[in-house]
């Protein structure tokens, strides 16, 4: 028997909705919007490998793309009765894209129980979301701070991918690629090929498999100006200036200005 459905009238975190979709609760309808893509798109693959089998999304799982569909069609395809399967499921992707999205509202307030509607709105929020608030859930889709990214780097190392990573690395990493979800979590992907489970992503590991040298980076710049090694922050420095793609001049002086000031209050 299917679990039954369970609706929410407030804003979830994505470990909830994660969690609904493990133990089959779900709710008819579910917005997920917001400036960060990452979470939204892992979500999107969650409903769509997590919510039927193999053999029922043929006839039960349906993916529309708001540049190639319109609110209509979205609608008549959420209306329609599940074949041999509990849920039918609707996943329209790049609904920012949806013209008059504003049109799904009617539907939304009135859904059927027997379709999972999933709305994923990246890169931006919906301006009205009190129907999909009232009748099923919304996720805001929020990038990661600055001073946290190096912690989150490594608990989804640790927890996701079950790789071991020091705090030195991660931040190697976080000061390389910055706020992109999407690619840290890719380049972790590519890693699970070339270290078993439980493995440690040391400096060597970095270099090799996603290009960022071990030695040419604003840390060791940071230590070879704090040391006073001329020598070895001028070569850095040589290699920062033939490659200004990866390390941009206006990042590299924020960098040293941060670790300039963290230097003048120990001192004084």
């Amino acid at each position: 028997m299917a679990a039954k459905k369970e609706s929410s009238s407030k804003t979830v975190k994505f470990e909830d909705i994660a969690a609904q979709i493990r133990n089959r609760q779900f709710a008819p309808v579910y917005l997920l919007h917001g400036a960060e893509p990452y979470y939204i798109d892992r979500l999107c693959k969650m409903f769509e490998e997590g919510v039927l089998e193999p053999d029922e999304r043929d006839f039960n799982q349906v993916v529309l793309y708001g540049k190639d569909t319109s609110a209509d069609m979205v609608v008549a395809n959420a209306k329609q009765f599940p074949f041999g399967s509990p849920y039918r499921v609707v996943i329209l992707k790049e609904a920012k894209d949806l013209k008059n999205i504003e049109l799904l509202d009617s539907y939304v307030q009135n859904p059927s129980p027997q379709t999972i509607l999933v709305v994923c709105h990246k890169y931006g929020k919906l301006k009205s979301t009190k129907a999909y608030s009232a009748h099923g859930v919304v996720f805001v889709s929020e990038g990661v701070k600055d001073w946290n990214l190096n912690a989150w780097i490594q608990n989804l190392a640790e927890q996701s991918f079950g790789f071991r990573l020091s705090p030195q690395t991660a931040a190697v990493l976080g000061e390389h690629i910055g706020n992109d979800l999407s690619r840290i979590y890719t380049e972790f992907q590519k890693l699970q090929v070339v270290l078993p489970e439980g493995g440690e992503i040391t400096p060597d590991v970095v270099e090799k498999h996603i290009g960022i040298s071990k030695e040419y980076n604003i840390f060791e710049l940071q230590e070879a100006l704090g040391t006073r090694n001329l020598p070895k922050a001028y070569n850095i420095m040589l290699n920062f200036a033939e490659h200004q793609k990866e390390n941009p001049n206006i990042k590299t002086i924020l960098m040293l200005h941060t670790f300039s000031n963290k230097m003048i209050r120990y001192h004084l």
